[in-house]
């Protein structure tokens, strides 16, 4: 199941009011929540498509907390339509849900992706969505020889590790003296290619490997950088990105391995439901342990990070404002959306100089290093990128509604090829259906189209955010399926799985579940990379496993 995400809004206008409904139109309502891509987006729809159907008013609702918990919500909606982050289980919610399956089938869309009416196109939306056939799997709660939809996608989101281009280029921290490259030998060729090793692509003059991403923060560091910055209130978002390094060392196949328990590990062979306990001895948990260790012992972070007080806007506050410190930020851990979302704190630095607006300042996606050369760790085998993409961002339609008609005309229009540019123009976003923007990346940020390059890059691999997800990815199950999981399941049982440890600390047996901060904290040295290794591997012996499963 996967995660739900809330992220706060920065202005937005505000809900319409019952004084604003035209006696003389059929409304259609749409509840949104607080997700980090504000609301003009769908005032901008709304007005577009009242401007297509004149007969029809689309009254936007907002709601924030409400939609904290999308299966409670679901329960008692008013709305026709409710765009939230959630999850692709509806096990609680399904029959509260209108089936969508006929919907997507219908013909609706030209030869260009345009909208032209039911039934008067030569495309469905089912044709737009198969273009990114893993997110068409994760929607699919039927079989893939009998699709069922109960939600359609509404946006992704890459989540990771982001930097401030300006400030590499600033400080002379592209293509550093120093650096191996891939093959681990100075004065190469591949020196300055970046993780994947290739000349002439978006990773250049980046740290190929670890052994040159702490060359990198070592010479941040001597320059009174305070390298990482990141939410102290939202231990999930430095976990879940630490979770991504642990993917990339690993591989998808071997990471999916810790949702599936069905297949074979390049180390352990064959894994099943009576050995499962094995891959808590993954190399790729070490990797990421690895990391958490080198900042949280070196005080690689701002001083806000691991304030309980500090939310992820003010994180983002703090990255942006930092570079007119003594004490710049390079990165910042969040999703894609953080810039959007942060769209205030542009506009007031904007004021004091123009070359802070948003769309001026240079950010991109800073990929995970290889780890070849690390001392006592295996050399990395996988050589793709993954990136973690949020896509459990959700458009669900009540059962109850009394305008189905018209909810589904105006969901049809939303994912025309105008209005999904138009989106994306608007926040910077991207969706997962089959649209062109190639003509409108000059009305983009640089961010947004670091992003657009990313994703088209041969070397790079889209990986979901689930469980659920994870499962539709490696193994082709359809949602409903990978519920049924040995994970899926166990829920309990596996509840911290991937950072839950148990260490001795001055004597005292303890647990522990946040690396960085709780690495941080440590002033006894005791709770390290090592220790939290081998204290995975005592949360989950085989006698335990087995009590369990047995």
């Amino acid at each position: 199941m996967a995660i739900i995400l809330v992220f706060g809004l920065g202005a937005c206008k505000p809900p319409m009011d019952g004084d604003d409904i035209d006696p003389n139109k059929t409304q259609v309502y749409v509840a949104i929540g607080d997700n980090g891509v504000g609301t003009e987006f769908l005032y901008d729809l709304k007005a577009a498509y009242e401007a297509y159907n004149p007969e029809v008013e689309i009254v936007p609702v907002q709601k924030d907390a409400e939609l904290n918990n999308g299966t409670v919500y679901m329960k008692s909606a008013a709305e026709d339509i409710v765009m939230m982050g959630g999850s692709n289980d509806f096990s609680q919610i399904d029959d509260y849900l209108m089936d969508l399956t006929d919907l997507v089938k219908i013909k609706a869309y030209d030869e260009d992706g345009e909208y032209v009416g039911k039934g008067n196109g030569v495309k469905t939306l089912e044709d737009k969505m198969k273009a990114y056939e893993n997110n068409y799997k994760m929607f699919n709660v039927g079989t893939p020889e009998q699709p069922k939809f109960k939600s359609l996608p509404w946006f992704s989101s890459i989540y990771g590790l982001w930097y401030d281009i300006d400030l590499f280029e600033d400080e002379n921290l592209f293509n550093l003296q120093g650096y191996k490259g891939i093959d681990g030998i100075a004065g190469t060729e591949d020196d300055f290619y970046g993780p994947d090793g290739l000349p002439d692509t978006y990773d250049d003059g980046l740290p190929a490997t670890w052994e040159d991403m702490k060359l990198l923060l070592g010479e941040m560091k001597t320059k009174n950088f305070k390298p990482f910055t990141f939410s102290g209130m939202h231990g999930w978002m430095r976990s879940f990105w630490l979770d991504t390094v642990f993917l990339n060392y690993e591989g998808l196949n071997d990471y999916a391995l810790n949702y599936s328990f069905n297949g074979t590990d390049s180390d352990f062979g064959e894994i099943n439901s009576t050995n499962g306990y094995l891959l808590k001895q993954q190399e790729g948990r070490k990797a990421m342990l690895l990391v958490a260790e080198e900042i949280a012992k070196k005080s690689l972070y701002s001083n806000d990070s691991l304030k309980s007080t500090q939310t992820h806007l003010m994180a983002q506050a703090d990255f942006l404002d930092s570079v007119t410190t003594d004490a710049p930020s390079a990165f910042l851990i969040d999703g894609n959306w953080w810039e959007y979302e942060a769209r205030d704190t542009f506009d007031r630095m904007a004021k004091i100089n123009k070359k802070f607006a948003r769309g001026t300042r240079r950010f991109g996606y800073f990929p995970i290093p290889r780890f070849v050369g690390t001392k006592g760790l295996k050399d990395q085998i996988n050589t793709k990128q993954y990136i973690r993409d949020i896509s459990s961002y959700l458009l669900l339609v009540n059962k109850n509604t009394k305008v189905k008609d018209e909810v589904e005309d105006f969901l049809l229009f939303s994912r025309s090829e105008t209005s999904l540019r138009n989106f994306t123009k608007t926040t910077n976003l991207f969706c997962a259906y089959d649209y062109d923007m190639s003509n409108d990346l000059g009305s983009l940020t640089p961010l947004a189209r670091s992003v657009y390059d990313l994703i088209r890059s041969d070397n790079v691999e889209m990986v979901y955010s689930g469980s659920t997800d994870i499962l539709c990815v490696s193994d082709g199950l359809t949602a409903r399926d990978a519920q049924m999981s040995l994970r899926g399941r166990n829920n309990t049982f596996f509840d911290g799985w991937e950072n839950n440890t148990a260490v001795t600390v001055n004597g005292r047996e303890e647990n522990y579940s946040d690396p960085i901060r709780d690495m941080a904290y440590d002033t006894t040295g005791e709770l390290n990379a090592e220790s939290w290794f081998a204290g995975l591997q005592k949360m989950c012996t085989k006698e335990k496993w087995e009590t369990y499963f047995g």
